[in-house]
This record gives structure tokens, C-alpha cells and sequence, in this order.
């Protein structure tokens, strides 16, 4: 498209300039013969009036008819104007005798010839639509005086120029004819030998796929298309190693975690059994008095721990998947004002509740789930300000347009910035 739009701009700019350089030689070929035709009627004009000392009116007519039969030889109208720019013959007089031209000389002629001096005048004038070429030469009489001015209007034959025109342009358009199906054919097989293979490229890009064997593309060619296949084919070879490399540290990342949550839980409940069996064990030795007692007591800590390790299998279970949502429609209002009411005390809890929200304000959650979120934060700011003077703990619930906003906030120290990278992560705690 960009080929054949350079083409079809190039055909109008050089269509268009060759229509106005042919006009414009038409034009200046039209105003070189005006001024050979005028000057030839001038001097025929001065050896039959030049012996005048002026235009004498009485011999209007017969200067009229001397000039129709001048400008049967010469082809073309003649008119003479007197000094003071009044028409005073004329080989047409017809055509000022019905009032389609001024008796008055062309202003800009008579401005030209009369202050300017100038011995010539060509200039284009107008009849209605009609828009033509007119000469103006000073006549002089035998004493060099001008006694009037000699008009020739030219009636350029424009249909031979309208030809002309139509003749260059038709074997412009079928030159450009036939370029343009040449480009257009050049255009269509070289757009094809180059989007092949990039479709070759888009296709198996679009089949790339992290994690699985991706086929490399066969390019004979060492080209520009087969640098960009040879460079495709070394990504998704890097690609793959990088896969397999992310793959490995993902595993032992999740193992070297899982393994640390692990034996920390595990740790906890294991200290308690070791000290029980010791103190067990040494008291079988030394066949303590209540030996019974002691082990039954030993035996009922142990069923407790081993309930404790197995909370902390099914923790561990729950946590490897999200847990169902169970939702419900939930009055945040009751909802926020029982959460203050089971934490307040040695530190205030100040609720504050927007007016449009005062009635009523329902939500679809889980009423478990929002407890669980409502009870940790409201602890989170509890033991933040066990060492501020006046601690103080704000609830906040605020409505915007169709949902809600439940805000919780305290006056203690805050999170610090090293440890906020680390606040969602599921098992981190600032706790012993």
C-alpha cells in the first residue's frame, strides 16, 4: 500500500505539473503572438491614420470600416480607443454597440500606457464567464503624438489546448497504468517473501509455552529473517533452561520452607513429651512412691500432645488449600460494634460509624472469616501499644458509592520499614 500510494501521489504531482507547465506555455506562446499581431496592425494602422493629427469623429465610420477589413486579413478583432479612453472605431462594433463591453478602455490598460508610458499592455479581461487575452498599444501620428490606442482582444482556441491536455494526460494515466500493476505484482510477491516467514515466527511464538518442549523453526536462508529465526531459536533454548533452573529453586524453596514451619510447630509440643518421659523413666528407677498416678498422668499429657501435633497436620492440611467461602448476608454494622465490645478494655476502643451507614449496612462474606480478620488486627493494635502512654484504638466503617470500608487503626509505634516487605507472608511473626 505505501508503494502504490508513493506511485499515485507521484502521478498527481507530476500529472498536475505537467497540466500547468502545458497551460502556462500555452499562455505565454498566446501572449508572444498577441504581440507580434498587434504590432504588425500597428504599423498598418499608423500608415493609414498617421498622417491625422487626431482622430477626427467625423470619420468614426470610416475608420470602423477600414478596420473590419484589417482584421479579416489579420484574423482577429480590432478596436480604437481616443485619448481620453472613449471607444472611437472599432471592426466589432456589435459587441459595444449591445453593451457586452464597455466603450471605456481597460482602466489598468489605460493606467499602463498613459502614466506609465509603457509602449505595450497585455492583460487577460473577462465577458461574463468568457476569459480572454487583450493587447493595448499607443498610436501615434506621423509627428510621434499619441492620438489613440489600439486594442487587439484574443480569443485563445481552447479546445485545442482542452485537447492537448486530454491527450497528455490519457497517456500519463496508461503509462501509470501499467506501472502500477507492475509495482503492484512486485509489491505482492515481495510482501509475501517477507511476511512468511514472520508468520512462521508469529505462529510459533504463539504456540511458546513456559515449562514444555517448544519445537525450534528450520530456516535455510542467512538473511535477515534467518537472524531473527536463528536468535528466536537460541531464546527458546535459554528459555527453557530457565524454566527448568526457576523450576529446581521453586521446589527447594518450597521445601526448605516447609521444612522450617515444620519443625518449628513439631519443636513446640516435643520439648513437653521428653521432659514427661525423663521424669517418668526416673522414677521407674527409683520406684517412687504413686508410680501409677505419675503415669497416668504422664500417658494423659501425652495424648495431649500427640492431639497437638495432630491440630498442627490438619493446620498444615487446611493451609495447602483455600478454604471455602461460606457467604451470607452480614450486618457490618453489629458485625464491627460486637468486635469493640470483646476487646475492649484497659486500652479504648473509640467506634466511629458514618451517618449513612448508622441503619444499616449489609454485606455477602463469610461471617467466620470476617471475625478471624476483625479479631487479629484489633490484637495486632492491642500489643502495639503496650508501651504507649495514651493508647488508642479507632474502628472505623465509611461508605463508598456501592461498597464499604472497615478501617482499623492505632496510635503505637507502627511496622517497621524493614519488616513490611515481610507482612504477608502466611507464617511470619514478630512473636517468641
Amino acid at each position: 500500500m505505501a508503494i502504490i500510494s508513493i506511485l499515485f501521489i507521484s502521478l498527481l504531482l507530476i500529472g498536475g505539473g505537467s497540466i500547468a507547465f502545458i497551460n502556462s506555455n500555452n499562455n505565454q506562446k498566446n501572449i508572444q503572438n498577441l504581440s507580434e499581431k498587434i504590432h504588425s496592425i500597428l504599423i498598418e494602422t499608423e500608415n493609414l491614420l498617421g498622417r491625422d493629427a487626431f482622430l477626427d469623429p467625423s470619420r468614426a465610420e470610416d475608420y470602423s470600416s477600414k478596420l473590419s477589413n484589417m482584421s479579416k486579413v489579420f484574423t482577429a478583432d480590432i478596436n480604437i480607443y481616443g485619448p481620453s479612453g472613449l471607444l472611437f472605431a472599432s471592426s466589432r462594433a456589435k459587441l459595444f454597440d449591445e453593451g457586452l463591453i464597455s466603450q471605456k478602455i481597460s482602466p489598468e490598460a489605460f493606467q499602463h500606457l498613459l502614466v506609465n508610458q509603457s509602449s505595450e499592455c497585455v492583460q487577460k479581461e473577462r465577458i461574463g464567464t468568457l476569459e480572454y487575452l487583450s493587447a493595448y498599444v499607443p498610436l501615434r501620428n506621423s509627428e510621434n503624438k499619441v492620438i489613440g490606442y489600439i486594442n487587439l482582444p484574443y480569443f485563445a482556441r481552447q479546445s485545442e489546448i482542452q485537447r492537448e491536455v486530454a491527450t497528455f494526460v490519457v497517456a500519463m494515466v496508461n503509462i501509470y497504468i501499467i506501472l502500477l500493476v507492475l509495482v503492484l505484482i512486485a509489491a505482492i510477491v515481495l510482501s509475501n517473501s517477507v511476511t512468511e516467514p514472520l508468520r512462521i515466527i508469529q505462529e510459533g511464538l504463539g504456540k511458546l509455552t513456559l515449562g514444555k518442549q517448544n519445537a525450534p523453526i528450520r530456516w535455510k536462508g542467512e538473511d535477515e529473517i534467518g537472524a531473527l529465526v536463528a536468535e528466536y531459536n537460541r531464546m527458546i533454548d535459554e528459555l527453557e533452561r530457565s524454566a527448568e533452573k526457576l523450576a529446581r529453586s521453586e521446589r527447594e524453596s518450597a521445601w526448605r520452607e516447609m521444612a522450617k514451619q515444620v519443625a518449628h510447630e513439631i519443636k513446640n509440643p516435643l520439648t513437653p513429651m521428653k521432659l514427661n518421659t525423663q521424669m517418668l523413666q526416673r522414677a521407674w528407677k527409683d520406684r517412687s512412691d504413686g508410680f501409677e498416678g505419675r503415669l497416668d498422668r504422664y500417658t494423659q499429657n501425652l495424648i495431649e500432645q500427640i492431639d497437638t501435633l495432630s491440630h498442627i497436620a490438619t493446620e498444615f492440611g487446611n493451609f495447602a488449600q483455600m478454604p471455602h467461602m461460606r457467604n451470607e448476608r452480614i450486618n457490618l454494622v453489629e458485625l464491627i460494634t460486637h468486635a469493640a465490645e470483646f476487646h475492649r478494655g484497659n486500652i479504648p476502643i473509640e467506634l466511629k460509624i458514618e451517618a449513612n451507614c448508622l441503619d444499616h449496612c449489609y454485606v455477602q462474606s463469610d461471617k467466620e472469616q470476617l471475625i478471624r480478620v476483625f479479631n487479629n488486627l484489633i490484637r495486632n493494635a492491642q500489643q502495639a501499644l503496650e508501651a504507649t502512654e495514651m493508647p488508642q484504638i479507632t474502628l472505623s466503617l465509611q461508605r463508598r458509592n456501592e461498597s464499604y470500608t472497615v478501617s482499623i487503626s492505632d496510635n503505637g509505634s507502627g511496622i517497621p520499614e524493614a519488616l513490611k516487605d515481610k507482612i504477608f507472608r502466611p507464617n511470619f511473626t514478630t512473636k517468641s
